[in-house]
């Protein structure tokens, strides 16, 4: 059965309206137009969908029955329009990100405040996950954008719209006693308490050491970053953090006669997908 989404328009608008003629002023199309549709829509179903006296027009129960379905059909598209006209509104609308919990904290935050104060009908959603999570999600089209750790493998389908450095380093205690500068082999001899397996930031440390060639067996892995950041404030051992996420806590930061590469983290979109409008402003805002 190939029935037209034309036909079925018509017979909710007379249905809505109990009217074949204020259909026909709703639609503007002749009344004799929206007779003939609905006898070609009656036919094609096979059965008839409404009980025609002189005084007025009133479903049958098959008709009702179609009616409260097209009902839910046509209210959906009207939601899925308004939301697509929000989405081309430079200054209206809502986007949603991906982001790490520990660039979410302390880079997104703040930016997405700038945004908000400048444009409130700007709404953003946040969805928190490790680097790799984000990205997932950001492939499979459930986000806008990703903020993220960036490796050296970036996925071809992805562009990158904003990108910045930061230094990893090793803290603990501002009362652990400690030198203020060890070498890796120093380092791996103490509790370390790394982020898991998961993260990207744990596989960099893991590389790190091993290009100098030392095994490190941490004491603690966890998924939070600013958990390690308080163990190490307790002096329960070293943690291996960003350092845009030590400002302002009670830390003291070891030196490493190696030296350890900058990194990068950014923001990330589909190539394939242009960004909306309101996309646009949030990422020359930034």
């Amino acid at each position: 059965m190939n029935i037209s989404l034309e036909l079925y328009k018509i017979f909710y608008t007379v249905a809505k309206n109990e009217s074949f003629s204020k259909a026909a002023q709703e639609l503007y199309i002749s009344q004799s137009a929206v007779s003939q549709s609905i006898k070609n829509l009656e036919h094609n179903l096979g059965f008839p969908l409404f009980i025609r006296t002189t005084k007025q027009v009133s479903l049958t129960i098959d008709g009702s029955i179609l009616f409260t379905y097209l009902e839910e059909v046509f209210n959906i598209l009207k939601n899925a329009e308004e939301k697509l006209k929000m989405r081309q509104d430079k200054y209206n609308g809502q986007l949603i990100f991906a982001s790490t919990d520990t660039l979410c904290k302390y880079v997104l935050l703040s930016k997405i405040k700038k945004v908000t104060q400048k444009y409130p009908n700007i709404k953003i959603k946040i969805i928190n996950g490790t680097s790799i999570e984000c990205m997932n999600l950001l492939q499979n089209s459930e986000v806008d954008f990703a903020l993220v750790n960036l490796s050296k493998n970036i996925n071809t389908k992805f562009k990158i719209e904003k990108k910045y450095t930061f230094n990893d380093v090793f803290v603990t205690s501002k009362d652990f006693n400690i030198k203020d500068t060890l070498t890796l082999k120093e380092i791996a001899e103490y509790p370390l308490m790394t982020l898991d397996n998961k993260s990207i930031t744990r596989k960099f440390l893991d590389d790190l050491f091993l290009k100098n060639n030392i095994d490190i067996n941490p004491e603690i892995e966890l998924q939070n970053i600013d958990l390690l950041i308080d163990m190490a404030e307790m002096g329960l051992g070293i943690s291996f953090v960003p350092d845009l996420s030590i400002k302002g806590r009670n830390l003291k930061i070891i030196y490493t006669q190696e030296k350890i590469q900058k990194r990068e983290y950014g923001i990330l979109s589909l190539k394939n997908i242009p960004s909306t409008p309101v996309g646009q402003t949030f990422l020359e805002l930034l």
